[in-house]
């Protein structure tokens, strides 16, 4: 029989990873950082501060009580407790799924280029590992789903990741794709895990598959939309049984008690949040429209970042942001060559940052 794997097996070997001692991969506190796609709307992270200022002190020198938030995200969702995992960010919740279903040799598939742990989630649980490759046709992203499919009825992995939208490349899953693979994995026994981190900067989901079938998990993070990156906190959502499986997984404590308490009162305010997402969004507009008119190539953002192709320019611009603006160059992927990334931020911030493109070619 012909091998269905479509892109590459990466084989288990040596895992490589910064080391975590090396000042080098400190971020300089006098840049703008947008390499990341954090959350920097300037409202939002005054209330974030406010919250943190509000906290008794004993949430520090607590150990956290869970049972509280997990009602309030249940309520939030319209999902019962049963229903949700609560982690150290949604790679937790990654983490969780590939300890309670991964074993070696079992083999996971997932898009390329994507999250970078899963990776290395595979190589440390010893599985075999299918990459489908994103390929840009002009600006839209494509992958052979109809080969996905048959191919995840043929080898039975344990494990289909795909974000939506999809990072780094911000690549958009229609749901009826979706919807195939799930049928897929329900055949053969696998679980689907869509990750959500970006919501609701793309406001699709499908929380109400996952809540419905034993063969679905849908993570997120409260480090885009809701401005907690540093206070490392996600959830999971998927039927009782697929939680159970990942809840004996789990580190004592799901996560911290000061992330907790901050979540918990941002739930109470998370029309805040819609607002921060919706200036935020109409900022990237803004600076789509302005390097459009500038004659770059952009690729539309889908998530709270935006890639643009520099072309000529682009050491030039380059070097002049070097001294204030710090972002992601040249993923080194075919569908994202020549591109480079810029988190979302204020306008105020994209404004500099026009001014700075626009100085370029200029004497110092």
């Amino acid at each position: 029989m012909t091998d269905p794997r479509p892109s590459r097996i990466l084989s288990t070997q040596e895992i490589w990873r910064p080391d975590w001692y090396d000042l080098t991969q400190v971020r300089h506190p006098g840049y703008l950082w947008l390499d990341k796609n954090e959350n920097t709307d300037l409202r939002l992270c005054c209330i974030v501060d406010e919250i943190v200022q509000q906290m008794p002190a004993s949430t520090v020198s607590a150990y956290p009580e869970l049972p509280p938030l997990y009602s309030k995200l249940s309520e939030f969702l319209a999902a019962s407790p049963a229903h949700l995992l609560i982690a150290n960010g949604s790679d937790g919740v990654i983490r969780a799924a590939f300890d309670a279903f991964v074993d070696p040799g079992d083999v996971v598939i997932h898009t390329s280029p994507t999250y970078a742990m899963y990776p290395v989630y595979c190589q440390l649980k010893g599985a075999d590992e299918i990459a489908f490759d994103y390929k840009r046709d002009e600006q839209i992203w494509g992958i052979d789903w109809d080969r996905l499919v048959s191919t995840v009825l043929k080898v039975k992995p344990k494990l289909v990741c795909i974000p939506n939208p999809d990072s780094p490349t911000g690549a958009i899953i229609e749901k009826d794709r979706f919807l195939s693979v799930l049928e897929a994995s329900k055949v053969v026994g696998a679980l689907l895990i869509i990750d959500e981190a970006y919501f609701p900067f793309h406001p699709e989901t499908l929380i109400t598959e996952a809540l419905s079938s034993d063969n679905m998990l849908v993570t997120r993070s409260t480090g885009k939309a809701w401005g907690m990156a540093g206070l490392r906190l996600g959830f999971g959502i998927a039927s009782p049984k697929v939680i159970r499986s990942m809840q004996t997984m789990r580190s004592m404590y799901e996560c911290n008690s000061v992330a907790a308490y901050v979540f918990s009162h941002l739930i109470d305010r998370y029309s805040e949040v819609e607002a921060a997402v919706q200036r935020l969004s109409e900022s990237l507009k803004w600076f789509e429209t302005e390097l459009i008119a500038r004659q770059f190539q952009v690729i539309p953002p889908s998530g709270n970042f935006i890639h643009v192709a520099f072309g000529e320019r682009e050491e030039d611009i380059s070097n002049r942001m070097g001294g204030r603006v710090y972002y992601r160059r040249k993923t080194p992927h075919p569908s994202l060559e020549g591109f480079s990334r810029f988190s979302a931020a204020n306008r105020e911030n994209f404004e500099e940052i026009v001014k700075i493109i626009d100085s370029c070619g200029q004497a110092a």
